[in-house]
């Protein structure tokens, strides 16, 4: 064999040793779609990807609605709790379509006018509705940069919510609830915040008086015990100022109802 012949066939098997090396380090294609999500972005998706966002992108509307969010069983239309002075209505589908308050705190009467089933406005004011796994959050997106979400609800596996999050004011609120077994209802609730002059917490514990024929309850008995703590800054004997801290409790007894009216 010629030496230019030798060369010519060394040189063929180091490019076939590159284009298998190549395949071999390459990813499989995957197709790519872009997908415009609730906040009205858009993002290139994979196609199983896509599978995975139905739950936010589904005609249907969310995964958890307003109705799952208030614990609600079966195709309630109005809400109205006689003890807290709150009336909601609820759409077909589950969302909120109203809520009033007349309770003297923060009262208000909210219409929401939905676009889609997933974004709605209050007063002319954008919101929309995420539901990202067992997460459901509701979004003022004129105030998204400032608290990320005006309401978020956390469910277990049961659809039972575990945790609800909100801002009052400024504050950061958290109430978490727990059940018994497989029971849809509460047993307990634990309601915490904070802010610069102290924190607190208030645990309620719930009997059961009257449940009707979907699960939902209509009256019931609340056993409430409420810890604080109070921040102050004061003078010791050196007259040096120092943090001081002091713990209040307090209890309470009450009777919660409700009327519930279905479509």
């Amino acid at each position: 064999m010629k030496i230019s012949q030798l060369n010519q066939l060394v040189l063929s098997s180091c490019l076939l040793l590159l284009l298998l090396v190549s395949a071999a380090c390459t990813p499989p294609t995957t197709n790519m779609k872009s997908v415009t999500k609730e906040t009205g972005r858009s993002e290139q998706v994979s196609d199983d990807d896509v599978d995975k966002k139905t739950e936010t992108n589904a005609e249907e509307g969310p995964k958890y609605t307003g109705r799952q969010a208030y614990g609600l069983q079966g195709p309630v239309k109005m809400l109205k709790n006689e003890t807290t002075k709150q009336t909601v209505v609820f759409n077909k589908l589950g969302n909120i379509e109203t809520f009033i308050s007349n309770n003297g705190y923060r009262d208000c009467n909210n219409t929401y006018i939905y676009s889609s089933p997933f974004k709605y406005t209050i007063d002319k004011l954008p919101y929309r509705i995420e539901c990202i796994g067992d997460t459901l959050r509701y979004i003022n997106e004129q105030d998204e940069e400032i608290f990320g979400y005006e309401d978020e609800y956390q469910f277990d596996r049961q659809g039972r919510v575990t945790c609800h999050m909100y801002h009052d004011g400024m504050m950061g609120v958290t109430v978490k609830y727990h059940y018994k077994g497989d029971n849809r209802l509460p047993y307990q609730e634990i309601l915490s915040s904070f802010d610069e002059l102290g924190d607190w917490s208030t645990t309620t514990e719930y009997d059961y008086v009257s449940i009707d024929k979907h699960g939902n309850w209509i009256k019931r008995i609340c056993n409430s015990k409420t810890i604080s703590n109070e921040y102050e800054e004061v003078m010791n004997e050196n007259e040096e100022w120092e943090s001081k801290t002091s713990t209040y409790e307090s209890t309470d007894k009450s009777e919660e109802v409700r009327t519930i009216t279905y479509y």
